[in-house]
């Protein structure tokens, strides 16, 4: 258990240490969503001012507002525990924080006006990636999660080690996608640094040799998801105390085209009519991408061709996926030929006899420019020919095609023809990563266990479970390597800690000894073996076999049997159980670089576009431990700052940069700052330049006469439509995300694009994850049930969703009748069923309540009215403060 720095104050009185101390008979139940803790003797009253603390960076639980920690309270007459503490974030409040000598420190004012008998205030320390994320510090295997939204395409993130060596993991459905191992600036005081600090040479990817010039530390990991939310997570690594990274999401996308989607299977002879969308990385799709006819509507192309231009037309299946790509040149080629062949994997004992896939016939000429090994049978006169009788190993064909205009560009072609793996099914629970062997990343937990069968190979075959050596497969042929990123997976009694190519490198028996080495034959098969390391790994070791005598020596780079990874000859080696074989007719790579580039592609990529960053101005004098302050700073002197948003001024999630290049992060101590464009805006940066929060001048008073309470103003689609775009306003302490989808007061559902200002069209009333939620719930609304106000809630637990409340929301300011109409009171919700100064007036969603008397003013547009004088249930004397 960490060790929490935590504590609470009430205007006049003592402050209060809470770290980790438990008491009972409350009506004011206080707990922190790390430890579950609860706190009695703590009764602040309506329209107190409260300060709440919590440890600052470097201590041993600290709070991250970099990576979306938050502090929260919620006033509620409904009696919650701590196994409901989703429930609460969902409809709590934020509580804006500052940096203040090494505490992060958040004042409000309490607002009680009903009396309710429960306030919670929770300290949120769970890391979560929502638009972006950051950190300056040493950091060990820090999980974050990341949920991706309902669209279909392309997603992942893009990574940036600004400073020290630092590693990225990218965890998708239990399984590790990518490990980057330690990247960043390949100097050899880096090198020595990691290797110091007990990080194993094998786990350092820095490029070679160690002179300083290459930085590989910046990069994008994509993959490609259907429909549906998809929940991942994020692990970053990095010893050193100087390490600073930061990371942001990159929401699902596809890419626009041209196409001709009439279905009479003769596309030649047509224009192009329509804009359709797949998720492939070109301009156009190829064979294997998937074509869309609207955002997440998948084309049944029913096995026909379409045409998509420039004399081009493409084969779509009934799900949506190209299966062939031609031209219309029947009477002869328009262009050079291109050949569009992927990678072969032969399995299933099915032939492959066919052409080679290419555009631009005739082809006059086939050219086969290398081929490894030179003796190969499968490939000849641009013909494959691979059935059961073809020898077993791995062939590089290297070829082009020659047409009458000219000649392609050589396209290099893997193919596998593997001795499939003889394979034992076991059950692991692949979805539920651990980091460790203890707490608390204990993978003996059986809690929330799901047991997926996965397949097994090891040297002895009548070994029934895996141990060290054996590899993991999804499939029973031994095809498909389970990537388990060198975390540890629950499997039966045992744990077993699974490499990025599946192997198995640790078990872990449930009363914490770890097994070294399997049962092994005493009988070896001959030949020379090797240590080597994973040219995808860095931290998976093995032993190989060379069977054939190819003389290969310590510095060579090859492949193994069957699954075609790359490795790196390390030394010689004693004949030992387990072992993996290496491929015939091997080839010799000099570097991991050289093999890599002749082998699949893996599911991730790098984005080479560069990026661009906005200028603006910051006044870094007007720094502030609240907006209110920044705003009223007698002489802010303003500098020229660049951020890398999309909007004039940064957004929530955006980082500020000192340098137009966005290379120089800036240090903003997690304070308040004043921005400036056309008006005044208040800032909280972080310190690795993240914007925390953002608040208009306009709406910032201090605290300790009021709650700030913004109205936002955010461009936002129709889920039904998105020819419609409509302004809607939001008054609300807490920023929407680009992407939340959201309902209006007439309750269509809309997916916010950006912010804006201007004119509001509706205002919002309800937040959902995704818009089948929106439509499920503005269609058939509940009016007992209250609605959420939080997009944050942890990825891994199940998407909530949110109703529509009968009353409309109004933020309005209230006072008593013996108090100046235009002073400044207490701020809180309140719904009418009507109109608002004509209709009554009640305190909770529900319309059961009706508020107290007294002068209430819109806190929007500072109008307002007296309710209820003399007991009437009834509005007079209207009223305006501006």
């Amino acid at each position: 258990m960490n060790i929490l720095n935590q504590s609470i104050q009430l205007a006049g009185q003592t402050l209060k240490e809470i770290n980790n101390v438990t008491t009972t008979d409350s009506s004011i139940s206080l707990f922190d969503s790390y430890t579950g803790d609860k706190i009695v003797n703590l009764a602040p009253s309506h329209g107190q001012l409260v300060t709440i603390k919590s440890g600052g960076t470097g201590t041993t639980k600290e709070l991250a507002p970099s990576l979306n920690n938050k502090l929260y309270y919620l006033v509620s007459n409904v009696s919650y525990n701590e196994s409901q503490t989703d429930e609460i974030i969902s409809l709590a409040t934020v509580i804006p924080v500052v940096l203040t000598n090494g505490i992060f420190i958040g004042e409000f004012t309490f607002l009680n006006p009903n009396d309710y008998e429960n306030a919670y205030f929770l300290w949120d320390y769970s890391d979560k990636i929502l638009d972006s994320a950051s950190y300056i510090g040493a950091t060990s295997n820090r999980p974050m999660s990341i949920s991706f939204n309902n669209n279909a395409g392309r997603c992942g993130l893009n990574y940036n080690a600004l400073s020290a060596p630092t590693r990225f993991q990218f965890v998708v459905n239990g399984e590790v996608q990518k490990d980057t191992g330690y990247v960043g600036l390949n100097t050899q005081q880096n090198y020595d640094y990691l290797i110091a600090a007990g990080v194993l040479p094998s786990e350092i990817s820095l490029s070679l040799p160690y002179n300083g010039n290459v930085n590989n530390g910046k990069g994008s990991l994509i993959t490609v998801k259907n429909t549906g939310v998809l929940n991942a997570s994020v692990v970053v690594s990095s010893p050193l105390s100087t390490s600073s990274w930061s990371i942001t999401k990159i929401n699902p996308y596809t890419t626009s085209f041209s196409i001709n989607p009439t279905k009479d299977n003769t596309p030649c002879g047509k224009s192009t009519t329509t804009t359709y969308y797949h998720n492939g990385s070109n301009l156009t799709p190829v064979v294997g991408d998937v074509v869309y006819s609207a955002s997440n509507v998948v084309f049944n192309g029913e096995n026909l061709n379409y045409f998509i231009g420039n004399s081009i037309f493409i084969n779509i299946d009934n799900n949506g996926v190209v299966t062939s790509i031609d031209d219309c040149y029947s009477d002869g080629p328009f262009a050079v030929p291109y050949i569009y062949e992927r990678d072969i994997v032969y399995s299933n004992g099915d032939e492959i006899k066919r052409p080679v896939l290419v555009i631009g016939e005739p082809i006059t000429t086939w050219t086969l420019v290398s081929a490894n090994p030179t003796s190969q049978s499968i490939y000849s006169n641009g013909v494959w020919n691979i059935d059961g009788n073809t020898p077993k190993g791995e062939y590089v064909i290297e070829i082009n095609a020659t047409n009458s205009i000219g000649t392609s560009a050589n396209k290099v072609i893997n193919v596998s023809v593997p001795d499939l793996a003889t394979t034992r099914p076991v059950e692991i629970d692949i979805d539920m990563v651990h980091y460790g062997t203890s707490n608390p990343h204990n993978p003996c937990s059986t809690t929330g266990v799901v047991l997926t069968t996965m397949f097994f190979s090891s040297t002895d075959q009548f070994q029934q479970l895996p141990s060290k050596g054996s590899f993991i497969y999804y499939d029973s042929e031994g095809l498909r390597p389970f990537n388990g990123g060198g975390f540890w997976y629950y499997q039966a009694n045992y744990a077993l800690r699974i490499s990025a190519i599946g192997s198995v490198m640790d078990t872990h028996t449930c009363d914490a000894t770890t097994t070294a080495s399997p049962i092994a034959p005493t009988t070896l098969p001959g030949g020379s073996y090797f240590n080597a390391r994973s040219c995808t790994d860095k931290s998976a070791l093995i032993t190989l076999r060379d069977a054939n005598a190819q003389g290969i020596v310590v510095g060579n780079v090859v492949k193994t049997a069957g699954d075609s990874n790359c490795w790196e000859i390390l030394s010689t080696a004693t004949p030992v159980y387990p072992y993996k074989l290496i491929v015939s007719s091997a080839t010799k790579y000099t570097s991991c670089s050289a093999c890599n580039s002749q082998s699949t592609t893996s599911s991730t990529t790098t984005i080479t576009t560069a990026p661009t960053f906005t200028l603006f101005s910051l006044a870094t004098n007007a720094i502030s431990s609240s907006a209110s302050s920044s705003c009223v700073f007698a002489s802010p002197t303003y500098i020229n700052h660049y951020h890398n948003g999309a909007s004039a001024l940064p957004v929530f999630g955006d980082f500020v940069y000192t340098n137009s290049n966005g290379t120089t992060p800036f240090d903003g101590q997690f304070k308040w700052y004043i921005m400036f464009n056309t008006v005044k805006v208040a800032v909280n940066i972080s310190n690795t330049g993240q914007v925390i929060n953002v608040i208009p001048c306009s709406n910032a008073t201090s605290t300790t006469s009021t709650t700030t309470i913004p109205t936002r103003m955010y461009s936002a689609t129709r889920c039904d439509n998105n020819a419609i775009t409509q302004i809607l306003s939001y008054v609300s302490l807490n920023a929407l995300a680009v992407g939340t989808v959201v309902s209006d007061a007439n309750r269509n559902c809309y997916t916010i694009t950006s912010v804006t200002t201007g004119t509001a069209f509706s205002s919002i009333r309800s937040i959902y994850k995704v818009c089948s939620d929106c439509f499920t719930y503005t269609t058939t609304a509940s009016p007992t049930t209250s609605p959420t106000t939080s997009p944050t809630t942890s990825p891994t637990t199940s998407p909530s969703t949110t109703t529509i409340a009968p009353g409309s929301p109004y933020v309005l300011d209230f006072l008593k009748f013996d108090l100046p109409r235009c002073n400044i009171g207490v701020i809180s919700e309140y719904f009418t069923d009507g109109q608002i100064f004509v209709d009554v007036l009640y305190t909770n969603k529900e319309m059961t309540i009706v508020a107290p008397a007294g002068i209430y003013k819109l806190v929007v547009n500072k109008q307002g009215a007296c309710w209820d004088v003399g007991g009437f249930q009834a509005w007079s004397s209207p009223f305006s403060c501006v």
